[in-house]
């Protein structure tokens, strides 16, 4: 709900994910458990040096 709020305000999104989980799919893409998520987050941040390099811009 606060990620949907926030883009709807414009505000910069981001997720941080340091293990990512995967479809069991083959060739899925990965899934963040919720895929609203995932789509609704302007970046997905895998590292501590991501988030701080993102927070930064």
């Amino acid at each position: 709900m606060l990620i949907g709020a926030a883009r709807a305000a414009g505000t910069p999104t981001a997720a941080y994910a340091c293990r990512p989980g995967f479809t069991h799919a083959t060739g899925r893409e990965p899934n963040w458990r919720n895929l609203m998520i995932q789509y609704a987050v302007q970046a997905r941040l895998d590292t501590a040096e991501a988030v701080t390099a993102w927070l930064s811009a």
